[in-house]
């Protein structure tokens, strides 16, 4: 999903890459919480993400979804983990 240079950098940085990257999704999170903007993320980190008979299904719109729909970015999307 990433482009290949972004790859290569987070492979070069290592294990500083894995805390970049939560911060800067914490960074987001707050953000959003605090300044009114609507959340994005990918199908599959969502609260709404299911599976109905072993296929991807969305909780909020109650349809079934192709196993590629899941690694798209929903305009919909709340993170699971999500606190108030």
């Amino acid at each position: 999903m990433p482009p290949a240079f972004l790859r290569d950098a987070t492979r070069r940085m290592g294990a500083q890459a894995v805390e970049l990257e939560s911060l800067l999704a914490e960074l987001l999170r707050n953000v959003q919480r605090t300044e009114n903007v609507p959340g994005f993320g990918l199908c599959k980190t969502c609260r709404f993400h299911q599976h109905v008979t072993g296929a991807p299904f969305c909780g909020l719109t109650q349809e079934p979804l192709a196993h590629t729909d899941i690694e798209l970015i929903c305009r919909e999307h709340e993170f699971a983990s999500q606190t108030s």
